[in-house]
């Protein structure tokens, strides 16, 4: 594990989320994220990344600093539906954006220790990656999880 307070706190948010109780079994882990390793997903899977870092002068306690950690949310489907207009199966896909919604609620709730960090937003646009939806059948949904730190 390195000393880089992102890092850790990437890994702290993994290792939450992936000792919580979810509506779906699901493994969470910290990785680099890039489209070629979305496209390898199988099973549901939940990717945490470093993506960002603010730091701010502030008073004699120390600097105000914002990280921000990404969460994806992501499975290959596997279920079609003939009926449906883009051939997806809506219960399969409702039920993922469901548990991207549950994971943003509980990463808001969220009070970190090591490192001493509690959550400030939550970005989820777009709710979904429509191109990997459409293109290779792989739902993924990106949190962006604004952390405030102390140091």
């Amino acid at each position: 594990m390195s000393d880089a307070t992102i890092i850790t706190l990437a890994d702290a948010v993994a290792d939450a989320i992936d000792d919580a109780e979810w509506s779906k079994s699901l493994t969470a882990r910290r990785a680099y994220v890039t489209r070629a390793k979305l496209d390898a997903i199988g099973d549901l899977t939940v990717l945490v990344s470093p993506t960002g870092h603010e730091q701010e002068a502030g008073d004699r306690s120390g600097d105000d600093h914002t990280y921000r950690i990404a969460i994806v949310v992501a499975q290959k489907l596997i279920e079609t539906d003939p009926d449906s207009p883009d051939g997806l199966d809506q219960t399969e896909v409702d039920g993922l954006m469901g548990l991207a919604q549950e994971i943003s609620e509980y990463c808001m709730a969220l009070r970190l220790e090591s490192p001493a960090a509690f959550p400030m937003a939550i970005e989820t646009e777009p709710v979904y990656d429509a191109e990997l939806l459409e293109g290779a059948r792989l739902f993924a949904a990106p949190l962006i999880v604004s952390f405030r730190a102390f140091h």
